[in-house]
């Protein structure tokens, strides 16, 4: 079978692949490119795959990087864009279940796909456009199947990490996880626990925003990696991804963006947490303090609104993308959000900053040389004052607004 390469990511990376076959050395796109063009999905990098060894590489092009030549991979650097490639490798055993205690360098690409973890992710093409596929990854596009190399149970106790990886291919593609496959992450689940927690995070974000979430959403409750996930062990978290399937499908009907603040703040709200108890989850998982500050100020905001308690004071309080985000998603599961989005757009400040009048222009309108709790007080009641249009931010407006409150 031949493939069109006439995508732009692989054109831009063939004058790199040419320099390693000119060499005389083998060179292939691999893994999910070449996956990724079968679909006609959108192609985001490119992983090349070559018979050349690492100092070979660095031989043949001027600028690279090493970030782990021990195991094969080196960044070439062509036309200031990097491209990973690595030798082609078997691998020894796995003892923390993560990475290979050693790797050995091989000639044969056919020696190299069987270290891969699934069948789709295993095919290779060379630079006329001709698929290479050992282990069936083509039929297993065709009936929708994610299916592990070779032997499954093998391949998960080499990296567990595989498991989750499988979950999120499914939700990813809609794809069902093949018998054997699905049959060894139950037997094998408890294997997550050795992974860190990172990485199962990337691998459980991309399942929760997967495409097909809604309709693969059992699958993590079902191989039973569900019990061994940071805060999931709660009784009601299959009911929680039950009820996070059903918020997300009419934003996967209407294509529309599901940012992962947004996806965990319907998540935490599924799985009753408190404030508390939310932020602990979120820094269980690693999240970030930003991504933590977004998710929490979401399920603020969604709270407010389902107790009817948004006015312009409360909404002036969010972050222009949180309310974005917040009536989006309220639309779209529909929510009359008029007055809200009216409310936003037309707030007369977005920031105390834009106050005319700051502290040090209270301090002198008040003749005081220092400032104290009184300021922060004047300011707020100020500030308030503005955003519920009691108030024109003008600085004869505010000073007559002081004079009153002073009194």
């Amino acid at each position: 079978m031949w493939l069109d390469l006439k995508n732009k990511y692989f054109t831009q990376a063939m004058p790199v692949m040419s320099e390693l076959v000119d060499k005389g050395f083998e060179a292939y796109f691999v893994g999910g490119c070449v996956r990724d063009l079968l679909l006609d999905d959108p192609i985001h990098d490119i992983d090349i795959a070559t018979s050349a060894r690492p100092e070979e590489i660095q031989a043949i092009f001027p600028s690279t990087i090493d970030v782990g030549a021990e195991h094969g991979t080196i960044i070439v650097l062509y036309q200031q864009q990097p491209y990973e490639i690595t030798t082609f490798r078997t691998e020894g055993k796995y003892s923390d279940y993560r990475r290979p205690d050693s790797v050995e360098f091989v000639r044969d690409l056919k020696e190299d796909t069987l270290r891969r973890d699934f069948t789709i992710n295993a095919m290779a093409c060379d630079l006329d456009g001709k698929l290479y596929d050992y282990h069936g990854g083509f039929a297993d596009l065709e009936l929708g199947l994610i299916r592990a190399v070779g032997d499954p149970s093998a391949r998960f106790q080499e990296d567990a990490l595989r498991m989750m990886r499988a979950v999120r291919f499914a939700s990813k593609l809609g794809f069902k996880i093949e018998r054997a496959t699905f049959s060894a992450i139950q037997s094998l689940s408890e294997l997550i626990t050795k992974i860190a927690i990172e990485r199962i995070r990337i691998e459980m974000d991309k399942f929760l925003i997967g495409d097909y979430f809604f309709k693969t959403y059992l699958s993590l409750q079902e191989t039973g990696l569900i019990v061994y996930l940071p805060g999931f062990s709660n009784p009601v978290a299959g009911q929680a991804l039950a009820d996070l399937a059903q918020d997300l499908k009419p934003m996967i009907e209407n294509d529309m963006d599901r940012p992962l603040p947004l996806v965990w703040a319907l998540l935490l709200g599924h799985l009753g947490l408190d404030t508390g108890a939310c932020k602990k989850m979120l820094r269980a998982w690693t999240h970030s303090n930003q991504m933590i500050s977004e998710t929490l100020e979401i399920i603020e905001f969604l709270q407010e609104e389902s107790r009817g308690q948004l006015n312009a004071w409360s909404i002036y309080q969010y972050s222009d993308l949180t309310v974005e985000r917040c009536l989006s998603y309220l639309q779209v599961h529909g929510v009359d959000t008029h007055d809200y989005l009216t409310i936003w757009q037309n707030l007369p400040i977005k920031n105390r900053q834009e106050i005319v009048m700051d502290g040090r222009c209270l301090m002198a309108y008040l003749q005081m040389d220092q400032g104290g709790p009184i300021i922060g007080r004047l300011l707020q009641q100020v500030e308030k004052a503005i955003v519920q249009g009691e108030l024109m931010n003008q600085e004869e407006a505010i000073k007559e607004f002081i004079d009153q409150y002073q009194d």
